[in-house]
């Protein structure tokens, strides 16, 4: 990605109880609706639906007919499309942008809002990290309308208070957009390098979004390298964060630095591509 860089906390918890409360199952349990026996080993994933809804032996003969017949095909990438007209996103599935500040993670998640909601998609951006002003402004400056933000398909939450909204406010979007997911998970009580805990938090934030059809990027910080270690190909805390991820994760890195009025250039890499669509 190259280019001119242009001119231009959910609180419903107090952290340190909400991170106490989430060590206590029953606790867990009434905050997000999550079975956990207390028997439970400290790193097992949490599972959020009720038994019967998942303890029970499908009926697959529908899908082999649909199969066998070439009607259900695997998910191909429709959203985020490169100059040479590949897409990178896969519609209902879960992505990863990860890199270091001023990469332009925002930017490019930016680019893809605006190229869902002027295919008539409706997007949700839910921004843990910055204000309505600094949204509206950047968006105006890859092309956007303001009015795009009255629409109604346009959606912009700085997300406060009690989070129980969400499924409602991601019902039909075609596009999630997290930002970031370390603040909106610590914001919420969970620390993303203990495993359970992003489960828990990946299980009510995403995993909603998604079972309500759209596709989510999920904006991440990148670590800092040790000396002579590889690249990280995750971000910051638990590696159950690339290991959940269903669609693609991407690695955003700063090859010449951006600034206002000054041309930038950062490169994108697949880390991961779950679908193997793209290339």
């Amino acid at each position: 990605m190259s280019g001119t860089t242009p001119a231009g906390s959910l609180d419903a918890l107090d952290a340190s109880d909400a991170y106490r409360r989430a060590n206590e199952p029953a606790e867990l349990v009434a905050m997000i609706g999550t079975s956990l026996t207390p028997e439970a080993d400290r790193g097992a994933e949490l599972v959020t639906a009720e038994p019967h809804e998942c303890w029970h032996r499908g009926d697959f003969t529908e899908l082999v007919r649909q199969i066998k017949a070439g009607e259900l095909k695997a998910i191909e990438p429709t959203m985020l499309h490169r100059t040479d007209g590949l897409a990178i996103l896969y519609p209902g599935k879960d992505h990863a942008l990860i890199g270091a500040s001023e990469a332009g993670k925002s930017w490019v998640a930016l680019l893809a809002a605006l190229e869902v909601y002027r295919a008539g998609g409706v997007v949700v951006w839910a921004d843990w990290e910055d204000d309505e002003t600094t949204f509206l402004l950047r968006w105006v400056a890859i092309g956007g309308d303001p009015d795009d933000l009255l629409t109604g398909r346009l959606v912009y939450i700085v997300p406060e208070g009690d989070p129980s909204p969400w499924p409602e406010l991601v019902a039909g979007a075609a596009l999630v957009v997290i930002d970031t997911v370390e603040e909106s998970a610590a914001t919420m009580g969970y620390q993303t390098n203990e495993r359970h805990e992003y489960s828990a938090w990946n299980r009510f934030v995403v995993r909603t979004a998604l079972d309500a059809g759209a596709a989510v990027l999920i904006i991440d910080h990148v670590p800092k390298a040790k000396r002579g270690d590889p690249a990280p190909r995750e971000g910051i805390g638990s590696v159950v964060k690339l290991n959940k991820v269903r669609g693609a994760v991407f690695m955003l890195e700063t090859v010449s630095p951006f600034a206002v009025g000054r041309g930038g250039h950062s490169r994108l890499t697949i880390s991961k591509d779950r679908g193997g669509a793209l290339g």
